[in-house]
């Protein structure tokens, strides 16, 4: 997703040339990860952060309460980082 231009700030720890460990605690969205998932769950780009949210919530209640729960932390991350 980062070699994509989705994401940014992913934190790799390398060991021999492999991956050892991979931190995601400061990991933002940029602009083209906020499209993508705008286009995936066709939500509007002029709603508001919180009708974003709230489509995106609904949109995800068929996903099962596990990966909605990834997607809406780090949507709700993105809007408070704004």
């Amino acid at each position: 997703m980062e070699n994509e231009g989705l994401i940014k700030d992913l934190d790799i720890l390398y060991a021999d040339d492999t991956i050892h460990d991979v931190f995601v605690e400061n990991i933002k969205m940029t602009r083209d990860g906020i499209e993508y998932v705008e286009s995936k769950f066709i939500i509007e780009p002029t709603f508001s952060s919180a009708e974003k949210l709230r489509e995106l919530t609904k949109k995800t209640v068929s996903w099962g309460w596990e990966q909605a729960k990834d997607i809406i932390s780090r949507t709700l991350s993105e809007i408070i980082k704004k």
